[in-house]
């Protein structure tokens, strides 16, 4: 694989042709696959279409967005609604007395905050709920450490079942990366307003000067 010129505003990774017969993988506002128009592999570069466009991207990011505001409107409410079961459930996770005082009074408020955002639009609330999701692995991991069973029971939708701490963590782990598909629309989105980006300039400058360098080194050979 090597870097080639840029083709049409993007920037070209290049296979050589051992590699499924050769061709270019644009990295822009789609990702696109290009093949070699002549037989020296030089020449015009036909476009093989989009393999990822910008409507399946757009689409995925809502539907992520959507969903957690939800999930955690769902949480918050639960919560919210049943403060004695809320409380209740704090109590089967190891936490210190603050960190549980904190939870109890505070946490499905920041929950419905972040809904809320998310339902409005506003995707840099999935920074705060990958942290969010982060501290609740951690205390899910921790409880069950200390507690020596596969057994706990969440609460964090307002129900009380006991369940393997596994499936909490791959619920959590489910959110995280609806999350990241948030994320990496919004980063889209951000690269999209400032032409390229600067990350893409970069490396475009550094491939430049690679085939630049390369090329010399041909000529003296």
């Amino acid at each position: 694989m090597a870097l080639r010129r840029p083709v049409g505003g993007f920037l070209g990774l290049a296979f050589p042709r051992s590699h499924g017969g050769g061709g270019i993988l644009h990295v822009g506002a789609s990702l696109r696959w290009t093949t070699p128009g002549g037989p020296d592999g030089e020449g015009a570069w036909p476009d093989a279409g989009p393999l990822v466009s910008r409507p399946m991207f757009s689409i995925a990011e809502g539907a992520s967005a959507a969903f957690l505001a939800a999930t955690f409107t769902w949480a918050a409410l639960s919560k919210a609604s049943r403060p004695t079961q809320w409380r209740q459930d704090l109590g089967m996770f190891p936490l210190p007395r603050l960190v549980r005082g904190l939870s109890f009074m505070v946490l499905p408020w920041i929950e419905l905050a972040l809904a809320a955002a998310l339902a409005l639009g506003q995707t840099w609330a999935a920074i705060p709920l990958l942290a969010l999701l982060g501290g609740f692995c951690a205390a899910i991991v921790r409880a069950r450490l200390v507690r020596g069973n596969n057994k706990l029971t969440c609460g964090c939708f307002g129900s009380s079942r006991v369940r393997d701490y596994r499936l909490f963590l791959l619920r959590n782990v489910t959110l995280v990366g609806f999350s990241v598909l948030v994320l990496i629309g919004r980063l889209r989105k951000k690269l999209s307003e400032s032409g390229e980006g600067d990350l893409i300039k970069t490396v475009r400058s550094v491939a430049s000067l690679t085939g630049a360098r390369m090329r010399q080194a041909q000529v003296v050979v």
